[in-house]
């Protein structure tokens, strides 16, 4: 992944040729995609910084020559690809039928399995739902060079709408949790078997970890199925400001939308997990 992610502007040749000649669940950005779901969070963090890579030489070869007809082909083979990963993940669908089958589906799902089944659920949506966030930040030059600027603005108020049904849920649920101000003063170790007394189970918590959070982690262990829409936090920011770089103008709507989710997460930041906060800061910055 690493060697990909570095020389990724040497291996776009090969990728280039694969998108149109491998079935669509065996081209190398799938390959990649399904890499960025590996259990082990190194190889999913070096398999995400990956696929954003070749995304970024990809749309650099699309957009030299957008009238090309294979590039016309890629493009579309891109766009569908990642429109059905955010669908799959957040039970989303742009249709209105497929929508209206999901939602019910989803609800009656939802109703009759039980909590592990909604906390493996949601750990794998999320997953799928910030790769095609950040899938979306990469393309959105390609968006509006070969659909236009409307259909880029329609992929943001769908992103937008997105955000407000995880992130800001999500984030209201976590501002209700009491915010322990021991942990800040306390040592790692004294941390790691606090942590232990309270929960057995929670022995391997890394307080590092971007997934479990050494704030959070005291307070519930199901919290880490609802933290995922908070951790995409970064990945939202970074492809609503990749998009708004190629809009003309921005609608007074995205701009609260924006203001509300920076608001929100500054009120979240004493409680999140050491890693996020880094990403937070860096993201804002």
């Amino acid at each position: 992944m690493n060697l990909l992610c570095r020389h990724a502007g040497i291996f776009v040749k090969f990728v280039m040729p694969l998108l149109l000649h491998s079935a669509d669940d065996k081209n190398m950005l799938q390959l990649v995609v399904n890499v960025c779901r590996h259990g082990n969070r190194q190889v999913m963090e070096h398999a995400t910084l990956c696929l954003e890579a070749l995304l970024r030489e990809v749309t650099q070869q699309l957009c030299s020559d957008p009238e090309k007809m294979d590039h016309k082909k890629i493009f579309a083979l891109l766009f569908k690809q990642f429109i059905q990963l955010l669908s799959k993940a957040l039970h989303f669908d742009s249709s209105a039928n497929t929508t209206t089958t999901t939602t019910t589906t989803t609800t009656t799902t939802t109703a009759n399995s039980n909590s592990d089944d909604a906390s493996s659920r949601s750990s794998f949506t999320g997953r799928d739902a910030s790769l095609s966030i950040r899938a979306f930040g990469e393309l959105a030059q390609t968006i509006r060079v070969f659909q236009g600027v409307d259909q880029l603005q329609q992929v943001l108020f769908k992103l937008i709408e997105i955000c407000k049904k995880s992130f800001f849920t999500t984030a209201l649920s976590l501002d209700s949790l009491p915010f322990d101000h021991s942990l800040s003063s306390s040592s790692s170790s004294s941390s790691s078997s606090s942590s232990s007394s309270v929960n057995p189970n929670a022995k391997n918590i890394d307080a590092n970890d971007d997934s479990v959070g050494g704030d959070l982690s005291l307070h519930s262990s199901s919290l880490h199925r609802e933290q995922s829409p908070v951790q995409q936090f970064p990945a939202f920011i970074t492809a609503f400001g990749s998009i708004l770089f190629h809009l003309d103008s921005v609608h007074d709507t995205v701009i609260t939308h924006l203001s509300s989710m920076v608001s929100t997460i500054f009120q979240l930041f004493p409680k999140t997990w050491n890693r996020l906060r880094k990403n937070i800061y860096i993201t804002i910055a």
